[in-house]
């Protein structure tokens, strides 16, 4: 039942990386921020547009190529488009339960793209390597076989690269394989898994997000150096650890949502406060300068988009929205809400600052969009992606 079609030839360089280039959920940097500089995000032209199947897998953009997945009668789909004109390069499928559990459904992770290697992870606990070029399958493995139990509604976390190894958010604290060969090099079972993907905090060391608590994970070995409590709703611990210097933000939705903001300089957090003006149900915040900026609150309700002050935890500004999700570059705020409209806004902790909004896409938006070379991709939940230009 698998399958893989090359659909056509793109024009690449052939080794080149791209300053541009966003290879991992949450950009270059790992905080959801683009390090391009000037882009105007005036006139948010469109530039090509096309579907890649049900799903809420983000965008990753290496060497020329657009990366995401989507799903269709039951069968998910690996896709590589031509990022200059979205046209496919190639596609692979392989058979996966939509699973529509209260949304969409559909391929939850987002590709991570290393040294012309591809890594997907599927709701089922499918984990994958491709040739970034070709589609080829490098290798496979089933993360159930490692005892790792699917959460409710599947596994979503982005696979992460630390040196020569490829985390995974599976599990009760994570797992790890050779990002050659696929090879187990630790993992651990149960149904704790959060949403989140596995996040470093330092060379040696990584958090890993469960359902009910974050826990600090050796990366070499898999060693569980602390836990600390943090359960949401439903065990719906979503939003990315942000790691902020030795510092790192945590936040999680719903009615008892809140954020805490902790030092990982010891042996264990400290934590320095904890509130509830942020309450991220899968929204990822943004740091910039001292502030957090971030959208409070949880999908299909009315939200706030707030900015908050890293250190002390109180808030600037708020401004009532729609859920959305957030991107970022060093001076502006890109927002897309849960209903398609894309908002440029000013970076400016004294006020909310509108720049220009655009309806860009009209099925549910969860998906947070991703900026690579001038241009912003975004994507709905029916599949439908479309790519803008930032430099007009």
């Amino acid at each position: 039942m698998k399958r893989l079609n090359f659909l056509a030839s793109a024009s690449i360089a052939s080794s080149a990386l791209y300053a541009g280039d966003w290879e991992y959920f949450q950009g270059p940097n790992g905080d959801g921020i683009s390090d391009e500089k000037g882009l105007k995000s005036k006139s948010l032209k469109e530039i090509w547009r096309s579907n890649i199947k049900t799903g809420f897998s983000s965008i990753s953009v290496s060497d020329g190529l657009v990366f995401s997945m989507g799903n269709e009668e039951n069968t998910d789909f690996v896709f590589a488009l031509n990022s200059k004109t979205g046209k496919k390069v190639w596609e692979y499928s392989y058979p996966c339960e939509l699973t529509p559990n209260l949304y969409e459904g559909g391929p939850n992770a987002t590709p991570t793209i290393s040294n012309g290697k591809v890594y997907t992870l599927s709701k089922e606990g499918n984990a994958f390597c491709f040739e970034a070029k070709t589609g080829k399958v490098i290798w496979e493995r089933d993360c159930t076989e490692f005892g790792a139990k699917k959460p409710k509604w599947g596994f979503a976390g982005s696979p992460t690269i630390v040196g020569s190894l490829v985390l995974l958010s599976v599990g009760d604290s994570g797992a790890a394989l050779n990002k050659d060969t696929g090879a187990k090099v630790w993992s651990s079972s149960g149904d704790n898994a959060g949403y989140a993907p596995v996040v470093p905090y330092s060379s040696k060391n990584a958090i890993m997000f469960c359902g009910d608590s974050f826990k600090g994970v050796e990366i070499s070995s898999g060693k569980v150096l602390w836990t600390e409590a943090f359960e949401a709703s439903y065990k719906v611990n979503a939003a990315a650890p942000l790691i902020i210097g030795k510092n790192v933000l945590i936040s999680t939705g719903y009615g008892e949502g809140r954020s805490a903001f902790y030092s990982l300089s010891g042996s264990k957090p400290k934590k320095l406060w904890e509130n509830t003006e942020i309450k991220s149900h899968f929204s990822n915040p943004i740091y910039i300068n001292g502030y957090l900026y971030a959208v409070s609150g949880n999908t299909g309700k009315s939200c706030k988009f707030k900015c908050v002050s890293a250190k002390t935890g109180k808030k600037m500004w708020e401004k009532r929205c729609k859920f959305g999700s957030l991107r970022a570059t060093k001076d502006k705020l890109y927002f897309l809400d849960e209903k398609g409209f894309l908002y440029v806004l000013a970076v400016n902790p004294k006020s909310y600052q509108e720049i220009t909004k655009k309806q860009i896409l009209k099925n549910k938006c969860w998906t947070p969009p991703t900026i690579s070379h001038g241009l912003l991709y975004a994507r709905d939940a029916m599949g439908d992606i479309v790519a803008l230009d930032l430099k007009a």
